[in-house]
C-alpha cells in the first residue's frame, strides 16, 4: 500500500482521483486535497490507498509515488455513488482501531465503526440566510433540508474538516 507502509493505514474514499485511460491524476479541488494529504499522512506513519468507485465489474489498481489507487468494481450505478460497496470492499483489510477512514467528500460518508475516520466539507454552501422572503421560502426548506442531512453525515465520522 503506497510508499509510505508503516503498519497503519489510511483509506481514503472519493468518486474520482486517478484516470485510468489517461494515465493522471485528475484535475480538480478535491483531487488536489487528496494529493496533499497523502504525504501529511505518509509522514505520521500512515500507507495509503484511495479507493474510488467503479461503474462496471472490472477492478483497476495502481500504484503511484506515495498511495495506491483501486477502483472498486460495481460501486457506481446508474451516476450514484454507493459508499456501503466500497466500505464492504475495504472491509477485510481495515483495523478499525487502527486505521484511519478518510471520506474525501463529506457527502459521501456513511455509518462505519471506525474509530479513526474524517471527512472532508468543501465550504459552507449549507448556510441559510436570515433574511427570507416569501418567494425564498422554497430555497430555505429546501437548504434546510440539505442542513439536516448535512448533521446526519457528519455523525457517521469522530472529525470534519472544512476547506
Amino acid at each position: 500500500m503506497g510508499n509510505c507502509q508503516m503498519g497503519r493505514k489510511a483509506f481514503i474514499i472519493y468518486e474520482r482521483y486517478y484516470d485510468f485511460d489517461e494515465g493522471r491524476i485528475v484535475s480538480g479541488g478535491v483531487q488536489t486535497y487528496i494529493s496533499n494529504l497523502i504525504p501529511l499522512l505518509c509522514e505520521a506513519g500512515y500507507a495509503c490507498t484511495v479507493f474510488q468507485y467503479g461503474a462496471s465489474n472490472q477492478y483497476m489498481e495502481m500504484q503511484l509515488e506515495q498511495c495506491t489507487v483501486k477502483v472498486v468494481p460495481n460501486a457506481k450505478i446508474d451516476g450514484s455513488y454507493i459508499t456501503k460497496v466500497v466500505l464492504d470492499h475495504i472491509a477485510k483489510d481495515f483495523d478499525k482501531e487502527n486505521d484511519l477512514l478518510v471520506f474525501a467528500d463529506h457527502l459521501l460518508a456513511q455509518e462505519n465503526d471506525a474509530v479513526h475516520s474524517l471527512s472532508i466539507q468543501h465550504g459552507i454552501h449549507w448556510d441559510i440566510r436570515k433574511d427570507v422572503s416569501r418567494k425564498d421560502f422554497h430555497m430555505f426548506l429546501s437548504k434546510a433540508k440539505f442542513a439536516y442531512n448535512e448533521h446526519k453525515r457528519m455523525r457517521y465520522v469522530k472529525h470534519v474538516v472544512c476547506v
